[in-house]
């Protein structure tokens, strides 16, 4: 009795030898992923999270990565130009890694989604060496943005690891008379925020002076770790009336969510003594001096919103972005601009063209050199082998020059003729291609 059993048994084995070479296939393929993480998913508004996007590829890498701009609604993206390589291990497999960085800083509360995004990398597979184009993806993550806290006695909310405050006069305070103007800069240093996120200084009215405050400056001092800002206000004061005077400390408050407090710095107070001056006539029109080049200063307490070259800190967010993202779109256009060239020269330089011009060229080289070039011209027009005969007889004289030892070389005029001679001679057989078009 037959055993129908055999059939299915060869089925079975067969099925699992396929099995096998299909795992074992891709097990030899490169494998290549992206990872985007941050260090936190609950932050105030203000405080820095950072983000690190990690490539992986069990090769190597041909070439840099390229990925999409990050942007972000209610968030200031700062990207450091700092890129850590590395080797990492992923499930007992050997991976080289690139990461990037950036600090984001949400300035609202609520919820903010970084966006999935599309990264490029060329990397060869196994075994091979010429990298191939791959996209990657990252998953999006979302991050709650919590509002400031309750207990905070700032006259503005501001969150930073650590901050300084320190202010300088122009000139000693205890040599002034009636009608001086005088100068105050203070000088506020934050680690970990942004310049712009700085608060301005509160400054208090006074009766025996008019003050006026000038643009303030804003410095991005960042590190390749950590974002830093200075900020540095102006003012004169003009003084206009005589005696001692007490001049308030300044104060800066900000809120540490690493530690999870809040912290104070002030500056000292000092004491102004102005001597009566008997020429007061000049102070009425270095006050209106003054007046036009400068407004007065806002009360003491009013809160003023942030406020450079006309633009509030969205707009300027807004400005910031998009002058990056102009940037961006021109590096890339560069960098296609950049390779378009250097393939046309690749294939420029393996062309009949290219051999026709070195040529041409080589009327100022021996007649060797010059026969070598005519043949290297001849041989390479589309694959088509062309012999000289007595139908050029400018070539045929090259000829003659190098067997002879008469060493005589073509003129570029002559060279030219060749070139004449046989496009003639190619449009007059059907089987030969147009020289050199």
């Amino acid at each position: 009795m037959p055993n129908n059993n055999v059939p299915i048994n060869k089925c079975l084995r067969h099925l699992m030898l396929l099995c096998i070479c299909l795992a074992l296939s891709f097990l030899s393929q490169a494998q290549q992923f992206a990872r985007l993480k941050v260090n936190t998913k609950s932050v105030y508004k203000q405080q820095a999270v950072k983000a690190s996007i990690t490539v992986y590829t069990s090769t190597w890498f041909t070439d840099s990565p390229e990925m999409d701009a990050l942007s972000i609604p209610n968030t200031f993206v700062l990207p450091f130009k700092r890129t850590v390589s590395g080797i990492q291990y992923v499930d007992n497999t050997k991976y080289a890694t690139l990461e990037f960085f950036y600090l984001l800083f949400p300035f609202e509360a609520g919820e903010i989604t970084i966006p999935e995004l599309t990264i490029s990398i060329s990397t060869p597979p196994e075994g091979g060496y010429k990298g191939l184009e791959r996209k990657l993806k990252t998953k999006p993550v979302t991050i709650q943005v919590k509002d400031e806290i309750e207990q905070f006695d700032g006259s503005q909310w501001f969150v930073a690891k650590n901050a300084y405050i320190n202010e300088q006069w122009n000139q000693p305070l205890n040599e002034l008379k009636v009608g001086d103007v005088i100068e105050r800069t203070i000088s506020i240093r934050a680690v970990g925020a942004l310049p712009a996120f700085i608060p301005e200084s509160s400054i208090k009215n006074e009766k025996w002076a008019s003050i006026y405050p000038k643009q303030a400056e804003l410095k991005d001092t960042r590190t390749n770790v950590d974002a830093n800002g200075l900020r540095i206000e102006k003012y004169q004061y003009l003084l206009e009336k005589e005696g001692t005077f007490n001049i308030e400390a300044i104060s800066i408050t900000w809120y540490n969510p690493y530690l999870g407090q809040q912290y104070s710095r002030k500056t000292n107070a000092q004491q102004l003594i102005v001597k009566p001056n008997p020429d007061l006539g000049m102070l009425t029109s270095i006050r209106d001096s003054l007046d036009t080049a400068t407004p007065l200063s806002n009360e003491a307490g009013n809160d003023t919103p942030f406020n450079l070259l006309g633009l509030s800190l969205k707009q300027l967010t807004g400005v910031i972005l998009a002058c990056l993202l102009l940037i961006w779109l021109l590096f890339r256009m560069i960098r296609w601009m950049v390779k378009k060239i250097a393939q046309h020269k690749a294939l420029y330089l393996q062309s009949e063209k290219y051999q026709f011009d070195v040529f041409e060229q080589s009327h100022k080289h021996n007649a060797s050199t010059q026969l070598n070039a005519l043949y290297r011209w001849l041989l390479l027009r589309k694959d088509k082998r062309y012999t000289i005969d007595s139908k050029s007889a400018t070539a045929h004289s090259l000829i003659q020059s190098v067997y002879t030892h008469s060493n005589k070389t073509l003129t570029r005029k002559e060279i030219k003729q060749i070139k004449k001679d046989l496009t003639k001679k190619a449009r007059e057989q059907d089987d030969l291609y147009r020289i050199n078009s």
